[in-house]
This record gives structure tokens, C-alpha cells and sequence, in this order.
């Protein structure tokens, strides 16, 4: 697990270096772990390609990785960059409102989880 999470904040530092001045960095960064039936796989990532470019579309949403775990394919992890926790909590509510988020948890095998990071940038 430790190896994962090590893995997922490389893929976020990168992702927060390419092509960012220092001062121009956003201010939150957020992991979303969605755990899936190998049955539901295909389903979610069709569901995610459907939805995404809404999401990335949305106010200040920055950008929105899709990448799975290297020994559990029916990990799903997005990393996520936002303009604030603000923005993204509207999000949310949005795609709560749309009933997304219902139709999302259906196929899921375990409720999601998602971590917010507040960018220092150090």
C-alpha cells in the first residue's frame, strides 16, 4: 500500500511540475480511489469518458488523470488538480444534483474515496 501511495504523489508532483512556474501553481490537488468488479471495469471507464470532459470543462477544474493501480487494474485512481476546495465541492454538488454520483456508486464495489491536498508549493 505504502508503495502505492508513493507511486500516486510522484504522478501528482509531475504532473504539478510540468510546465508550472512556482507562483502560477494551483491550490488543491485531489486523489479519488474507485474500487470496481473486474465485471464493471469497462463500464466505469466508459462511464468516466463519457463524463470527463464535463468535469474538465467545469470552473476551475485545471486537469483529471485516469490511471489505475499497476497490481489491481480494478483500482481506479484519478488525480485531479482544481483552483480551490470551493470549486471542487461545487463540482460535486453538480454531479450530485445530475444524479452522476448515484449511478457511479452503483457499479462501484466499495464507496469511494477521495483526498485533498492543499499545494504549498515549495
Amino acid at each position: 500500500m505504502l508503495r502505492i501511495q508513493k507511486s500516486i504523489v510522484r504522478v501528482i508532483v509531475g504532473l504539478l511540475e510540468q510546465g508550472m512556474e512556482r507562483e502560477n501553481i494551483m491550490s488543491m490537488a485531489i486523489i479519488l480511489e474507485l474500487h470496481v468488479s473486474s465485471e464493471n471495469r469497462d463500464q466505469l471507464l466508459n462511464m468516466l469518458e463519457v463524463i470527463l470532459p464535463d468535469t474538465r470543462a467545469y470552473t476551475g477544474c485545471q486537469s483529471i488523470l485516469v490511471t489505475c493501480n499497476d497490481e489491481n487494474p480494478c483500482h481506479i485512481v484519478l488525480l485531479e488538480k482544481w483552483d480551490s476546495r470551493a470549486d471542487h465541492e461545487r463540482y460535486v454538488a453538480w454531479r450530485a444534483e445530475r444524479g452522476d454520483l448515484t449511478a457511479l456508486g452503483a457499479i462501484l464495489t466499495a464507496p469511494p474515496s477521495s483526498t485533498h491536498l492543499e499545494i504549498i508549493g515549495i
